[in-house]
């Protein structure tokens, strides 16, 4: 979801996962609430439809494709978002308008929508805001016969057998086609429903005959494989689907749940790539060393596809990458050898705040993965909570000891913070969640095993913290966050 211009929130088609801006949406619980509403609509769409499948799977592997070109693969792909955004945004923003009515009453959204809704989304709300004035039977009914109706295609069926990969022309000709295009279909339905909204409570049958929609039943196992096989074919390494292989299809509930399961709360909007200033010299990054409150640092492996094109630039082996941020919020990238980075991280960069994310950082031998001899990092993130959990309990089989700190924004705000620490290791593992239920749950897995990490203690590592707080969660760089949130009454400053 684009708003102004900052993104709220985004629903990331290859991984799967939501994200939302911490930034953005900390003061507003409501607009945190309805965000989330909106990507996971998206979510839900994409993997419980016929058209929202293929374009995940054809998605997913866009840089594998080696028998169609790239140019073509991104036209095919532009075709198949072109085609559903009308759906897919249409949707969303309902979903989301119906839970601001829900919590706030409808004179409250009637207020709202003028003053706060990008135009481009008043656009695509528009053709279904007449739902609104029916009865919430009606409404369910729309959201759920409506939604998957337009885009449960066949395109799945027709893709393979028709090998429409292979011929740009004949893909364009089919997407664009009425009884192809759900974008054209959903038109096609709201039309008649305006006039006939009665329809939405007929079985599904008689709904599509009288809005003029083929109706297509969902893709049996066999149809599903044979449209993976034919997309494998089309990659360097080919694969046999059978259907056997193919799982069965998830409820919406599950869909709702494997979506909630993967939502990220961070900095949606760092943007390196126009806001960081590169240096292919590590001497040029070090002349700023001084003035670095907070470095990220990365791996990149062998199989890096631009490991060949940086190695001339910066005269030895482009292994890891250090991304470095000062209280102006000016950010400085640079790639060196893992020997260079030892050295300049245990040195120069020895009392500045180091950021690894949880697959760079082994808790089991207390190590970065790729030195034994770089220090301990101050902050071990993880994007979502399943991966803490996943490392909680094979670290307890260990007999380790743990402490904890839950930190919330406020009582009504749904952003919640986990602090952990292994065995009063300095580092912090840490993990932002939407909602409650994930933390209490992990705490409730600890059990015995874990302390309260007191505010006292806090404190004394607030400056690590309050980075991590401007770099991951974008806040502003003079604020004491933590200082802040434990005093609970006035915003505190850093010293």
């Amino acid at each position: 979801m684009h708003w102004f211009d900052k993104y709220l929130g985004k629903y990331n088609l290859p991984e799967r996962w939501v994200s939302l801006d911490y930034n953005e949406l900390f003061l507003d619980p409501i607009l945190t609430d309805i965000t989330f509403v909106h990507e996971i609509s998206h979510s839900i769409l994409t993997s419980q439809t016929d058209f929202g499948l293929a374009t995940d799977v054809i998605f997913r592997i866009k840089d594998n494709y080696s028998k169609i070109s790239q140019n073509e693969v991104e036209k095919i792909l532009n075709l198949l978002y072109q085609a559903q955004v009308e759906v897919q945004e249409g949707f969303a923003t309902f979903r989301e308008i119906s839970r601001l009515r829900y919590l706030k009453g409808q004179e409250y959204v009637k207020e709202w929508i003028p003053r706060n809704l990008p135009d481009e989304y008043k656009i695509y709300l528009s053709p279904l805001s007449f739902i609104f004035e029916l009865p919430q039977e009606y409404i369910d009914a729309f959201l759920t016969k409506v939604s998957r109706m337009s885009m449960e295609t066949g395109i799945r069926k027709v893709i393979k057998k028709k090998k429409l990969m292979n011929d740009i022309g004949e893909f364009s000709d089919y997407i664009k086609n009425d009884d192809n295009n759900p974008n054209a279909r959903l038109q096609k339905f709201c039309s008649v429903l305006k006039n006939k909204p009665y329809l939405l409570i007929k079985e599904n049958k008689i709904l599509s005959e009288e809005c003029g929609v083929i109706l297509h039943e969902p893709a049996t196992k066999g149809e599903v494989a044979d449209f993976l096989t034919y997309i494998s074919s089309l990659t360097n390494k080919p694969q046999k689907f059978y259907p056997e292989q193919i799982g069965k299809a998830l409820t919406e509930e599950d869909a709702f749940k494997q979506a909630s399961d993967n939502v990220i709360v961070a900095n949606l909007n760092l943007n390196l790539a126009e806001e960081g200033k590169v240096f292919f010299n590590l001497d040029d990054f070090m002349t700023h060393a001084n003035d670095l409150e907070i470095i990220s640092i990365n791996l990149h492996n062998k199989d890096w596809n631009l490991r060949s094109q940086i190695k001339p630039l910066i005269g030895e082996e482009p292994e890891i990458a250090i991304i470095g941020l000062n209280k102006k919020d000016e950010k400085f990238l640079t790639i060196t050898s893992k020997e260079r980075a030892e050295i300049i991280i245990n040195s120069e960069l020895k009392d500045i705040t180091l950021f690894v994310k949880w697959g760079g950082y082994d808790p089991f031998k207390n190590k970065l993965i790729w030195s034994d001899n770089v220090r301990i990092p101050e902050l071990v993130v993880y994007n979502t909570i399943k991966p803490l959990q996943e490392r909680i309990y094979q670290l307890m089989e260990l007999d380790n000891i743990f402490s904890h700190h839950h930190l919330s924004i406020s009582k009504e705000h749904p952003f919640h913070t986990l602090f952990l620490k292994i065995n009063d290791i300095q580092a912090f593992h840490v993990v932002n969640c939407f909602g409650n239920k994930e933390i209490i749950e992990t705490i409730k897995i600890l059990g015995s095993k874990t302390k309260v990490i007191t505010s006292e203690e806090l404190i004394k590592d607030k400056r690590h913290i309050n980075n991590l707080m401007s770099f991951w969660m974008r806040m502003p760089w003079e604020v004491d966050w933590i200082g802040t949130a434990l005093n609970g009454k006035k915003i505190l400053y850093r010293d």
